[in-house]
C-alpha cells in the first residue's frame, strides 16, 4: 500500500512538469531586423562567461540573453581586422575568433580584440581565412586554413615570452602512402586529439 501512494504521488508530480517546462521555456529569435549583424550564422559558440557568440558574414555578435552586440573591422587598434567570421573556439577564458584574414583574439577585461600574430618556427604568419580553430582536452590548438600551408599547431612553450608556440605542419606530414591522414609530433595516440 504504501508503494502504491508513492507511485501515485511521483506520478502526480511528474504529470504538472511538461506544463510548467512549457512556461519557463522561452525561444526568441534573431534576426537583423532585431539586432542581428546578418541574417545567416556561419558559426555560434557559448563561452564560460555565458555569453553566446555568433559569427556572421558581417560581424561577431555576443548574445546575452536579452540584448545583442554587434564587433565588427574598423580602423581602431583594438577591433575585428575583418568582419567575415568563419570560426569560434575559446582557450583560457579568451575568444579565438577565425576570419577571412587571420585570427583576432577577445579579452573581457579590456573588451578589445587584438591580432593573433605569433610566427611559426619558419617566421609564417597566419594571415590567410581561416576554416576551423580546434581546441583538443589536452590544450593543443589546431587551426586550418586555406592555402598550400593549411595546418598549425599551437602549443604551450616555456621558451616564448607570449606562452605560446607554432608550428607549421607541411603537407608531407599528412600524407601516408599517399592518402590524407593527421600526424602529431607528440607521444599521445592521435585518437587522443
Amino acid at each position: 500500500m504504501k508503494r502504491l501512494f508513492l507511485i501515485l504521488c511521483f506520478l502526480i508530480g511528474i504529470s504538472g512538469y511538461p506544463a510548467t517546462a512549457a512556461e519557463i521555456l522561452s525561444v526568441r529569435r534573431l534576426n537583423v531586423e532585431n539586432g542581428l549583424s546578418y541574417n545567416t550564422a556561419t558559426c555560434c559558440l557559448q563561452d564560460s562567461y555565458g555569453f553566446i557568440w555568433i559569427g556572421t558574414e558581417n560581424g561577431l555578435n555576443r548574445y546575452d540573453g536579452c540584448n545583442n552586440r554587434i564587433y565588427r573591422s574598423s580602423n581602431h587598434k583594438h577591433s575585428l581586422g575583418n568582419s567575415h567570421i568563419k570560426t569560434l573556439a575559446e582557450l583560457d577564458q579568451e575568444l579565438w575568433v577565425g576570419t577571412e584574414n587571420g585570427i583576432y583574439i577577445y579579452r573581457h577585461a579590456s573588451d578589445d580584440f587584438s591580432h593573433f600574430d605569433i610566427t611559426t618556427q619558419f617566421g609564417v604568419i597566419i594571415s590567410s581565412e581561416i576554416r576551423k580553430i580546434v581546441k583538443t582536452h589536452n590544450g593543443l590548438m589546431w587551426i586550418a586554413t586555406i592555402g598550400p600551408r593549411a595546418l598549425y599547431l599551437q602549443s604551450p612553450n616555456k621558451h616564448n615570452e607570449t606562452g605560446l608556440r607554432m608550428e607549421l605542419l607541411h603537407q608531407r606530414h599528412l600524407r601516408r602512402r599517399g592518402r590524407p591522414c593527421l600526424c602529431t609530433f607528440a607521444p599521445e595516440r592521435i585518437d587522443d586529439i
